[in-house]
């Protein structure tokens, strides 16, 4: 995978690469607070017409995103990526 776009978000965001999908958990305070995050997430998603797939756990969300279409990451997933993490640090780094 030759995409300097995808190593500087990776370095820069503190996401991995798991099984051809960009991956990062979240924690949270509590379960309420992991399920407002999710509904950002899913707002956004919808604005982007691109949809990640998210594992909740109590107070944890795992998110998983990757171009089901071309079977591979892509810049729609980085792009997102990157409107989830600020979501997250505009609204819950305390």
């Amino acid at each position: 995978m030759d995409n300097p776009k995808l190593y500087k978000f990776l370095n820069n965001y503190d996401w991995k690469i798991i099984e051809n999908q960009i991956y990062k958990k979240f924690i949270f305070k509590n379960f309420s607070a992991a399920t407002k995050f999710y509904n950002l997430i899913a707002e956004e998603a919808d604005k982007q017409n691109h949809h990640p797939k998210v594992i909740s756990s109590y107070n944890q969300l795992e998110v998983f995103l990757t171009t089901h279409d071309e079977k591979k990451i892509t810049n729609k997933d980085i792009d997102l990526g990157i409107r989830i993490n600020d979501l997250f640090n505009t609204k819950y780094d305390e």
